[in-house]
This record gives structure tokens, sequence and C-alpha cells, in this order.
């Protein structure tokens, strides 16, 4: 059974300020819904039939507003991780 959780009492833009805050790097993840990159817009304006997507692409646009990327670096020692 899907068990649904409650919100966070905080946006994915909090978390993100709060990690640079303390340092740690971090982005909005690229991609998500493709369609809605500004080369994606521009490319439907010029050439109508460039691409064509399938559905609504809900999740697609959940990614891009809800998702992101923590930095990472393989060089980083127990002192950097505390």
């Amino acid at each position: 059974m899907l068990r649904v959780r409650p919100p966070a009492r905080f946006s994915v833009r909090d978390l993100a300020a709060h990690l640079k805050k303390k340092r740690i790097g971090n982005r909005m993840l690229f991609g998500g819904n493709l369609a809605r990159h500004p080369v994606f817009i521009q490319l439907a304006k010029d050439q109508p039939g460039a691409f064509r997507a399938m559905g609504d692409l809900a999740g697609a646009d959940t990614l891009m507003r809800q998702a992101f990327f923590p930095g990472t670096y393989s060089g980083l020692t127990p002192a950097m991780l505390d």
C-alpha cells in the first residue's frame, strides 16, 4: 500500500538556501521538463514539428520544481563532511 507523507514545512528552495548558508554547494536539478527550457521554447516557435511531448509532462514539471542536486566531490574529508 502506498503511504502518503505529509508535506514538509519547508520548500526545496528553503532547503537549498539553508545548505548554501552551511557552505554546502547545491543546484536545482538540470533537466526536469526540458520542454520548458528556453532552447526548446524557441525551437517550438521556430520549428513547430521539431519535437513532441508525450502526455502533459506533470511528473517532469514536479521534478523541475522540487528536485535539487547536492554537490558531491570525491575529495571530501571527514572534517568537511562534519
